[in-house]
């Protein structure tokens, strides 16, 4: 196996797990310093005069998803670039398609509420881990909500439920999680995540996500560009830090199912 494709698998495994995000989820250029929203859409939600701003978090909703973008991650100063094709049905499915160039796809990942499936193409290998082996992997806990949210830029780890703290031009929710400290920062004029930090209390295991260029995708606001920094070190394994940037350049909604093709030899697994 080449390095390009080990570090490319690897890094598969990441956004995987990640957030974002999506893990999933990461752009190759810094948010904008203002994070006022892009409401060239009609339906465009008004911003709030600061005077009047009172604490209200609009999450994006959808039932089937699709988006296409540029994914740049960094691991100690190794860099994968690659297009990424995302597809996801709330609450079931996250598809990602990556092709770092010609066109040539180069792993696939399949996302489900049990499991992550990596298939990495150029090598005809497979991958798959359920959340709570990737949770002991990393050391942090993951599940397909945790993953779904930060795509997307909602609240994850129930920070809905946090007491809301005004500070300049966002709200700060503060929340525990097991061993991790979750801090969410939401935009008064975009009412939308603007920033999340993750801190393990019991190892030096940390995230950092910002989100910006906010656009109207249907009425609701979607952040284009997302921006994380991962530093984590397994039980017994090495630190690593990691970079990601997204940027997306695309992101449609469909009321039509969509399918998420993973084959791995003779089967292949599709949402009708």
């Amino acid at each position: 196996m080449s390095t390009y494709s080990h570090l490319l698998r690897f890094h598969a495994l990441v956004c995987a797990t990640a957030i974002l995000a999506n893990l999933l989820l990461f752009s190759c250029q810094k948010p904008p310093a203002s994070s006022a929203p892009n409401t060239s859409g009609s339906n465009a939600p008004s911003p709030a005069r600061k005077e009047e701003a009172t604490y209200h978090f609009n999450p994006f909703n959808f039932t089937y998803l699709t988006a296409k973008g540029r994914l740049i991650f960094s691991n100690n100063g190794r860099d994968v670039n690659t297009n990424a094709d995302l597809r996801m049905k709330k609450d079931s499915a996250i598809w990602i398609s990556l092709r770092p160039g010609l066109g040539i796809e180069a792993a696939r990942i399949f996302i489900t509420p049990d499991s992550v499936r990596i298939l990495d193409k150029l090598n005809n290998d497979f991958l798959g881990f359920t959340f709570d082996s990737l949770s002991k992997r990393l050391d942090i806990p993951v599940d397909f909500q945790v993953l779904q949210n930060t795509l997307l830029g909602n609240l994850p780890y129930q920070l809905e439920t946090a007491t809301p703290i005004a500070e300049g031009e966002q709200f700060i929710l503060r929340k525990q999680h097991a061993n991790v400290d979750v801090v969410g920062y939401v935009g008064k004029q975009t009412a939308r995540l603007e920033k999340l930090a993750l801190k393990d209390r019991n190892a030096p295991n940390s995230l950092n996500a910002s989100y910006g260029n906010f656009t109207n995708v249907e009425g609701m606001l979607f952040p284009f560009v997302c921006n994380a920094d991962l530093s984590f070190e397994p039980p017994g394994g090495n630190r690593t830090n990691l970079t990601f940037r997204f940027t997306h350049s695309k992101v449609e909604l469909s009321k039509e199912p969509l399918t998420f093709p993973f084959s791995r030899g003779s089967s292949t697994t599709t949402d009708k």
